[in-house]
């Protein structure tokens, strides 16, 4: 379970970082947006393209391609090898911001396959994140490899939020995209989310 629960960490620190840098401040939580254990964020759709608006490609030299809405802003993080997209900001500070994150984890075993991967983190997810709700959790394809979607809900140091995320496996490496979302708004950017995922394409 250590690759898992380490790339659990990860996304934990992902979504703290943005909150400490100012990238993301997060609210004060209510209780009205509280997320309670039989409580979860609303069912995704299916994976469909983002409606028609400007668009912009994100490259990474050596990895992937992706399309992104061209007016969110774009959070780099070479050394963890992860890239977050950020919704625009609106309502000034302190109002969290949706993201879509990519993160790319080396492997300590290469021939861990998805359905494994899958495994661990379902097991592990309940202690990395506090009230864990699975909604979903359901095979799919990233890139036109084999991969596994999850939708659930949960919280962050007392703040609620909503998950989706895919993610496959190519050449020893677990290629990980994660829509974080505030569960009253969850669906407000899913279709962008949606979009990002079915545009990301491996080299």
């Amino acid at each position: 379970m250590k690759r898992v629960i380490r790339y659990g960490l990860l996304l934990i620190v992902l979504t703290v970082w943005l909150v400490g840098c100012g990238q993301a401040p997060t609210p004060e939580p209510t209780a009205t947006a509280r997320l309670e254990p039989t409580e979860v964020p609303p069912t995704a759709a299916p994976l469909a393209p983002a409606p028609a608006r400007e668009l912009s490609v994100y490259e990474d030299s050596a990895y992937f391609t992706l399309e992104y809405p061209a007016d969110w802003e774009i959070v780099e993080r070479p050394s963890q090898n992860s890239v977050i997209f950020l919704t625009p900001q609106a309502g000034g500070e302190g109002v969290f911001r949706e993201n879509v994150g990519i993160l790319r984890q080396e492997l300590d075993d290469p021939s861990t396959t998805v359905g494994t991967y899958t495994r661990e983190f379902l097991a592990a997810a309940p202690q990395m994140v506090d009230g864990y709700a699975l909604v979903t959790s359901e095979p799919a394809r990233l890139s036109g490899l084999p991969a596994h979607r999850v939708i659930y809900g949960g919280s962050q140091n007392g703040v609620a939020l909503g998950w989706l995320q895919v993610w496959t496996i190519s050449d020893g490496n677990a290629y990980v995209l994660t829509y974080t979302g505030d569960p009253d708004g969850f669906e407000t950017f899913l279709d962008d989310a949606n979009g990002i995922v079915e545009s990301f394409t491996l080299k």
